[in-house]
């Protein structure tokens, strides 16, 4: 019963999982194919010097995300976005707490080729490790823009609103123009037709 099928049980998503893995898995080429990504956000927002800013925070905030736990390595890296970037410690922690709430930093199963939010493995957990691993070059090439669509989108709203207080409100918009500048890539932007169990099988190629 199709009613019944989770995410680990439903047949459309493991065919899509299958077909998925050897298109994007251990290839190396996907790291550039998915990061010059980052170009269309510069050109969207039309700001040279803005785009460079968000790239060097970008570099800061993907840093900051592999040792966040840590209170001493938050001041570390907020330490050199002031004194590289010239922006306040203060200012550096409100952007990457909203970032990371925005989940734009989060890749797995929503990318629209894929389109399993919940994203069950095709292999069992022996060999998890090993399929992380050869995802790494794509998921990385992903995760680039995306950041950095959140960060442009950030910085310009935070320059036409220089005191404005960061509300959930302001967070979804600097969210939805941000999926807008790293491409729509994700699930959220397949068509609805493309979302079926037969359909998106058949279209996993052609949503974009």
């Amino acid at each position: 019963d199709p009613m019944e099928w989770t995410a680990t049980t439903d047949p459309s998503k493991m065919l899509r999982g299958i077909a998925f893995a050897p298109k994007f898995g251990f290839t190396p080429a996907q790291l550039y194919l998915q990061a010059q990504q980052v170009l269309t956000a510069a050109a969207i927002d039309g700001n040279p010097l803005r785009a460079a800013q968000a790239g060097s925070l970008s570099m800061l905030f993907r840093a900051m995300r592999m040792g966040d736990f840590n209170p001493e390595y938050n001041k570390a890296i907020a330490g050199i976005a002031q004194r590289v970037l010239g922006i306040s410690p203060d200012k550096f922690m409100e952007m990457y707490t909203a970032l990371r709430k925005s989940g734009m930093m989060n890749v797995a199963g929503e990318v629209s080729q894929l389109d399993n939010y919940f994203d069950p493995k095709i292999i069992g957990d022996a060999k998890t490790k090993v399929w992380n691993f050869a995802m790494i070059p794509f998921t990385e090439g992903e995760r680039i823009p995306r950041i950095q669509g959140w960060t442009t989108s950030y910085l310009a709203w935070r320059a036409k609103n220089p005191t404005a207080k960061l509300t959930p409100a302001v967070e979804r918009a600097i969210t939805a123009r941000a999926d807008i500048m790293a491409g729509n890539m994700t699930r959220a932007s397949n068509n609805p037709v493309l979302q079926g169990k037969l359909t998106g099988v058949v279209s996993q190629w052609s949503t974009f």
